[in-house]
Protein backbone atom coordinates (compact mmCIF):
# COMPACT_ATOMS: atom_id res chain seq x y z
CA UNK A 1 0.00 0.00 0.00
CA UNK A 2 1.40 3.41 -1.20
CA UNK A 3 1.52 6.23 1.83
CA UNK A 4 0.83 9.43 0.74
CA UNK A 5 3.06 12.15 0.17
CA UNK A 6 3.09 14.29 3.30
CA UNK A 7 5.92 16.04 2.16
CA UNK A 8 3.28 19.19 0.41
CA UNK A 9 -0.22 20.47 1.31
CA UNK A 10 -2.07 20.71 -1.83
CA UNK A 11 -4.21 23.20 -0.52
CA UNK A 12 -1.04 25.62 0.02
CA UNK A 13 0.20 26.72 3.32
CA UNK A 14 2.90 24.26 5.69
CA UNK A 15 3.02 20.37 4.50
CA UNK A 16 0.62 18.54 7.04
CA UNK A 17 1.71 16.12 9.63
CA UNK A 18 1.37 12.44 8.88
CA UNK A 19 0.68 10.43 11.73
CA UNK A 20 3.10 8.35 13.82
CA UNK A 21 1.64 5.03 11.74
CA UNK A 22 3.38 6.74 8.92
CA UNK A 23 7.04 6.26 10.54
CA UNK A 24 6.89 2.90 11.48
CA UNK A 25 9.08 0.31 9.91
CA UNK A 26 6.15 -2.23 8.04
CA UNK A 27 6.11 -6.04 7.86
CA UNK A 28 8.97 -6.17 5.41
CA UNK A 29 11.69 -4.85 6.74
CA UNK A 30 11.21 -6.32 10.10
CA UNK A 31 11.20 -9.96 8.26
CA UNK A 32 14.45 -8.84 6.69
CA UNK A 33 15.79 -8.44 9.83
CA UNK A 34 14.33 -11.58 11.37
CA UNK A 35 15.99 -13.25 9.01
CA UNK A 36 19.63 -11.74 9.48
CA UNK A 37 18.80 -12.59 13.27
CA UNK A 38 18.29 -16.12 11.97
CA UNK A 39 21.37 -16.16 10.13
CA UNK A 40 23.59 -15.15 12.70
CA UNK A 41 21.89 -17.18 15.11
CA UNK A 42 22.58 -20.20 13.36
CA UNK A 43 26.11 -19.52 12.82
CA UNK A 44 26.28 -18.89 16.30
CA UNK A 45 24.41 -22.30 17.25
CA UNK A 46 26.73 -24.34 14.92
CA UNK A 47 30.05 -22.83 16.27
CA UNK A 48 28.71 -24.09 20.03
CA UNK A 49 28.21 -27.35 18.93
CA UNK A 50 31.55 -27.54 17.41
CA UNK A 51 33.30 -25.90 20.51
CA UNK A 52 30.79 -29.13 22.41
CA UNK A 53 32.15 -31.74 20.40
CA UNK A 54 35.32 -30.72 20.38
CA UNK A 55 35.76 -30.93 24.04
CA UNK A 56 33.93 -33.16 24.68
CA UNK A 57 31.59 -31.51 26.99
CA UNK A 58 28.45 -33.01 28.76
CA UNK A 59 25.37 -32.46 27.86
CA UNK A 60 22.38 -31.50 29.80
CA UNK A 61 20.18 -34.44 31.07
CA UNK A 62 16.99 -33.43 29.77
CA UNK A 63 19.36 -32.95 26.28
CA UNK A 64 21.03 -36.85 26.82
CA UNK A 65 17.03 -37.87 27.03
CA UNK A 66 16.57 -36.43 23.63
CA UNK A 67 19.91 -37.44 22.00
CA UNK A 68 18.94 -41.42 23.11
CA UNK A 69 15.70 -40.88 21.35
CA UNK A 70 17.74 -40.36 18.29
CA UNK A 71 20.85 -43.06 18.99
CA UNK A 72 18.16 -45.59 19.19
CA UNK A 73 16.74 -44.81 15.66
CA UNK A 74 20.11 -44.45 14.21
CA UNK A 75 20.61 -47.93 15.20
CA UNK A 76 17.74 -49.30 14.23
CA UNK A 77 19.73 -48.28 10.32
CA UNK A 78 23.05 -49.71 11.56
CA UNK A 79 24.66 -46.91 12.05
CA UNK A 80 28.25 -47.50 13.53
CA UNK A 81 27.90 -46.82 17.73
CA UNK A 82 31.39 -44.85 17.00
CA UNK A 83 29.60 -42.19 14.20
CA UNK A 84 26.47 -42.33 16.42
CA UNK A 85 28.41 -40.90 19.36
CA UNK A 86 30.00 -38.43 17.08
CA UNK A 87 26.52 -37.69 15.89
CA UNK A 88 25.38 -37.46 19.79
CA UNK A 89 28.30 -34.36 20.33
CA UNK A 90 27.48 -32.48 17.82
CA UNK A 91 23.65 -32.75 17.89
CA UNK A 92 23.64 -32.15 21.43
CA UNK A 93 25.62 -29.21 21.10
CA UNK A 94 23.13 -28.33 18.38
CA UNK A 95 20.51 -28.52 21.38
CA UNK A 96 22.31 -26.31 24.21
CA UNK A 97 23.49 -24.30 21.51
CA UNK A 98 19.93 -23.32 20.69
CA UNK A 99 18.54 -23.87 24.24
CA UNK A 100 21.34 -20.71 25.43
CA UNK A 101 20.59 -18.27 22.62
CA UNK A 102 17.24 -18.85 22.71
CA UNK A 103 17.18 -16.72 25.26
CA UNK A 104 20.66 -14.88 25.45
CA UNK A 105 20.36 -13.70 21.32
CA UNK A 106 16.56 -12.23 21.76
CA UNK A 107 18.01 -10.31 25.17
CA UNK A 108 20.44 -8.34 22.93
CA UNK A 109 16.99 -6.26 21.27
CA UNK A 110 15.28 -6.87 24.98
CA UNK A 111 18.46 -4.57 26.82
CA UNK A 112 19.44 -2.42 23.54
CA UNK A 113 16.12 -2.36 21.97
CA UNK A 114 17.85 -3.49 18.61
CA UNK A 115 19.01 -6.49 17.54
CA UNK A 116 21.90 -7.07 15.46
CA UNK A 117 19.44 -7.26 12.07
CA UNK A 118 17.66 -4.64 12.86
CA UNK A 119 21.07 -2.85 13.41
CA UNK A 120 21.97 -3.31 10.09
CA UNK A 121 18.40 -1.62 8.82
CA UNK A 122 18.96 0.83 10.93
CA UNK A 123 15.51 0.14 12.50
CA UNK A 124 14.71 -0.17 16.50
CA UNK A 125 12.24 -0.60 19.08
CA UNK A 126 10.77 2.80 20.32
CA UNK A 127 7.31 3.56 22.34
CA UNK A 128 4.18 3.47 20.07
CA UNK A 129 4.24 7.05 19.46
CA UNK A 130 7.14 7.18 18.09
CA UNK A 131 9.59 8.37 21.64
CA UNK A 132 12.75 6.66 22.72
CA UNK A 133 11.85 4.21 24.58
CA UNK A 134 13.37 2.76 28.18
CA UNK A 135 14.97 -0.39 29.42
CA UNK A 136 11.95 -1.45 30.87
CA UNK A 137 10.33 -0.97 27.98
CA UNK A 138 12.44 -3.13 26.17
CA UNK A 139 12.69 -5.62 29.00
CA UNK A 140 8.58 -5.45 28.46
CA UNK A 141 8.80 -6.07 24.85
CA UNK A 142 11.22 -8.93 25.06
CA UNK A 143 9.39 -10.77 27.95
CA UNK A 144 5.76 -11.00 25.81
CA UNK A 145 7.93 -11.67 22.48
CA UNK A 146 9.78 -14.71 23.95
CA UNK A 147 7.53 -15.94 26.54
CA UNK A 148 7.51 -19.21 24.78
CA UNK A 149 11.02 -19.72 25.07
CA UNK A 150 11.25 -18.10 28.91
CA UNK A 151 8.63 -20.78 29.77
CA UNK A 152 10.36 -24.11 27.81
CA UNK A 153 13.51 -22.99 29.63
CA UNK A 154 11.55 -22.95 32.95
CA UNK A 155 9.90 -25.64 32.12
CA UNK A 156 13.44 -27.75 32.44
CA UNK A 157 13.33 -27.18 36.29
CA UNK A 158 12.11 -30.30 38.69
CA UNK A 159 8.31 -30.43 38.68
CA UNK A 160 7.47 -27.79 35.95
CA UNK A 161 7.78 -29.86 32.72
CA UNK A 162 3.80 -28.85 32.13
CA UNK A 163 4.90 -25.37 31.18
CA UNK A 164 6.62 -26.51 27.86
CA UNK A 165 3.10 -27.44 26.81
CA UNK A 166 1.77 -23.82 27.31
CA UNK A 167 4.98 -22.71 25.86
CA UNK A 168 4.20 -24.27 22.59
CA UNK A 169 0.86 -22.60 22.54
CA UNK A 170 2.04 -19.27 23.00
CA UNK A 171 5.12 -19.68 20.53
CA UNK A 172 2.46 -20.19 18.10
CA UNK A 173 0.15 -17.36 19.31
CA UNK A 174 2.78 -15.01 19.03
CA UNK A 175 3.90 -16.15 15.66
CA UNK A 176 0.70 -15.60 14.03
CA UNK A 177 0.31 -12.15 16.01
CA UNK A 178 3.45 -11.21 14.05
CA UNK A 179 1.54 -10.55 10.79
CA UNK A 180 -0.50 -7.75 13.00
CA UNK A 181 2.62 -6.09 11.64
CA UNK A 182 0.42 -5.80 8.03
CA UNK A 183 -2.14 -3.79 9.18
CA UNK A 184 -2.45 -0.06 9.25
CA UNK A 185 -0.67 0.25 12.80
CA UNK A 186 2.26 -1.85 11.61
CA UNK A 187 2.74 -2.99 15.36
CA UNK A 188 3.17 -7.11 15.82
CA UNK A 189 0.65 -8.67 18.49
CA UNK A 190 3.89 -7.94 21.18
CA UNK A 191 4.11 -4.61 19.99
CA UNK A 192 0.38 -3.72 20.89
CA UNK A 193 0.84 -5.92 24.29
CA UNK A 194 4.03 -3.84 25.50
CA UNK A 195 2.64 -0.44 23.66
CA UNK A 196 5.79 -0.10 21.14
CA UNK A 197 6.95 -0.43 17.65
CA UNK A 198 9.49 -0.37 15.16
CA UNK A 199 11.10 2.79 13.69
CA UNK A 200 13.60 3.74 11.45
CA UNK A 201 16.30 5.35 14.46
CA UNK A 202 16.45 8.91 12.46
CA UNK A 203 12.49 8.89 13.30
CA UNK A 204 12.50 7.92 16.55
CA UNK A 205 12.16 11.81 19.01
Amino acid sequence: MQQPDYTTNPFGGAPSTPPVEYYRVGFGKRLVATLIDGLITMTLVMGVAIVVMSLGLPNMSVVDEQLNDIASMYRMFGIPTSAIEDIRGFLGGILMGSLALSLLYPLIEGITGASPGKRVLRIMVANADGSAASLPIYLRRFAVKNIANILQVVALLPGLGFLEGFGFILSLVIFFGCFAALGAARMALHDIIAQTAVFHREDIR
